[in-house]
């Protein structure tokens, strides 16, 4: 253990640690859920299912490695060994995320995936319970420990923003599949490199008992012995769910419900600056009000700001939609600042509760539940995707003068004499076409496209591709009569899904939220009360009086 001020190195080491914790999350909440079914192109509700079955592992790794941590020794601390891990498991663990194979079988690419996913939760478990157990112990002065954490925050902020803005900057430089994968390996090397900064520079300040612990189940679970615990993880757990949600949802949302997909970046670009830019403001009205208040704050606005998201009409000018991200991330930032800057208060309770500091495992369950809330999140999503009619998109080529629209039994009508009448139905996963004025049309599929003839003429009246881009299907020239049209017109089904999701669960969940937190137990007088406990000592009637309240 060493003791002494923070130098700013040190400082500025530590918090870009959560360049990873903060922007890798948004990262795959934005899209991994888009990548899996419209790159890798698997079912959506496997797409959703991956990320749940890694969560059902997470809920053993992620509290067991708390007690690893919490119970290793070593010349460089109980935490440091781990963050020279990460510095080599990241870059492979993300890079991995991002390869599409080429299966044929929607099993063999769910089982890889799956591998590949599971893979990434277990080396995110090895870095951040260590990591986040290691905020609590960084610093034994408050104010500095604050400070640390704030600067985290700042540094989890700009990561979110990086990862809103350039991943499909990237991934447009490249041919899409390989365009995904370089994406991986650059944004994996970013958040890499700084967890060699902490093994170098970084120290533990809090005293380490000699003893090392068993495992044991009661003390995997004993951080929800304190009330002021299970409260913080109610208001924690709610706020990343809906932020989940709404950020799987998003990039459909721009997508289908919006059309402007061509936004997307600026929206969310939007959205995260005014994060940056609030989060002093709302470390600030955390000093002046409390942190249950703040959040209190924080969550309301974002309520405002979903519901705005739910009852966008497309005939509003543009710029409102930014006006919205404005105050859907005005509120964000005071959902998910506050539960991260509390944790250090409340594990200081630890040793009032039990004798001794037990930051591995309050982090370790606070790392599966934000884990846990992701992939819910777009276990949800993807569920919702499935059973509402969501079509997997893919280029119908089709002559120019003839018009594509999906019906309301979620085929693709193809209308080549403009009469108002179907001339060919395709199913979306092209495993079948028909043709409502009968006749015949002559099949043909080489290298995944599907080629429809019309009878008695030798060019293509429609090409539905599968799995390759248009170019690569159909040379078009200004000559050319034939024209690409992109499935954006999903059915109305799924819009009101959309709606749902964005602004209904949201409210709710919310709801519950403000509830928790208008009743935290752990105010700033008691917690001062705490601290001064520990330096000078209280009655024992002052202690009982100061467990009842916080335990």
């Amino acid at each position: 253990m060493k003791e002494g001020k923070m130098k700013f190195r040190e400082m500025a080491a530590f918090a870009a640690g959560d360049l990873f914790g903060g922007g890798a999350q948004l990262v795959i909440g934005f899209f991994y859920l888009r990548f899996l079914t419209d790159v890798v192109r698997i079912n959506p509700i496997l797409a959703g299912t991956v990320v749940l079955l890694s969560k059902v592992w997470d809920a053993v790794s992620d509290p067991i490695m708390g007690g690893i941590s919490d119970n290793t020794r070593s010349r460089y601390g109980r935490r440091r060994p781990y963050m020279l891990a990460g510095f080599f498991l990241i870059v492979i663990a993300f890079t991995m995320l991002w390869y599409a194979p080429d299966f044929d079988s929607q099993a063999a690419k769910f089982a890889f995936v799956a591998f590949s996913y599971i893979f990434f939760s277990t080396v995110s478990t090895i870095v951040m319970v260590p990591y986040t157990a290691f905020s609590s112990e960084i610093s034994r002065d408050v104010k500095e420990r604050g400070r640390v954490n704030g600067a985290r925050l700042f540094f989890s902020q700009t990561a979110s923003l990086i990862g809103a803005v350039l991943p499909m900057l990237i991934v447009g430089l490249f041919p899409e599949k390989r365009g995904y994968l370089m994406m991986g390996l650059l944004f994996g090397l970013f958040y890499a490199v700084p967890y060699l900064g902490i093994f170098l520079w970084c120290r533990e300040r809090t005293p380490v008992p000699d003893e090392k612990t068993r495992f044991s189940l009661s003390r995997t679970l004993s951080p929800f012995k304190i009330r002021s615990y299970r409260s913080l993880i109610g208001i924690y757990l709610l706020a990343f769910f809906v932020m989940d949600v709404v950020s799987a949802v998003f990039t459909y949302y721009m997508t289908y419900f919006i059309g402007r997909e061509d936004l997307l970046e600026m929206v969310l670009g939007t959205m995260l600056i005014t994060q940056i830019a609030a989060l002093p403001l709302v470390v600030l009205l955390a000093e002046k009000i409390g942190k249950p208040r703040t959040y209190i704050v924080g969550a309301v606005i974002f309520i405002f700001g979903s519901f705005a998201l739910g009852f966008y009409n497309t005939s509003w000018p543009i710029a409102s939609i930014f006006v919205i991200a404005f105050v859907v991330g005005l509120g964000l930032i005071g959902c998910i600042v506050i539960p991260w800057i509390t944790f250090p208060d409340v594990t200081d309770i630890s040793e009032l509760a039990f004798g001794d500091r037990r930051s591995g495992a309050f982090a370790g369950f606070m790392t599966f539940l934000r884990k846990f809330s992701s992939a819910i999140g777009i276990w949800a999503v993807g569920f919702m995707l499935q059973f509402s009619g969501y079509i997997l998109p893919g280029d119908i080529i089709v002559p120019e003068d003839s018009h594509v629209r999906i019906n309301g039994d979620s085929l693709i009508e193809i209308d080549l004499s403009k009469d108002g009448t179907a001339d060919i139905l395709i199913e979306p996963d092209l495993s079948e076409v028909f043709f409502p004025r009968g006749g015949s049309m002559q099949i043909d599929r080489e290298d995944g496209v599907l080629f429809l003839i019309t009878e008695g003429k030798s060019k293509p009246a429609v090409i539905a591709e599968r799995g390759l881009k248009v170019s690569q299907a159909y040379n078009f020239d200004p000559d050319s009569t034939m024209k690409s049209v992109k499935s954006f017109n999903q059915p109305e089904t799924f819009i009101t899904g959309l709606r749902v999701i964005v602004f209904v669960l949201p409210g709710i969940l919310l709801l519950l939220a403000i509830f928790i937190a208008a009743r935290f137990p752990l105010t700033r007088e008691k917690h001062e009360k705490l601290l001064l406990h520990y330096k000078e000592g209280l009655s024992d009637e002052e202690v009982a009086e100061l467990k009842a309240q916080l335990i």
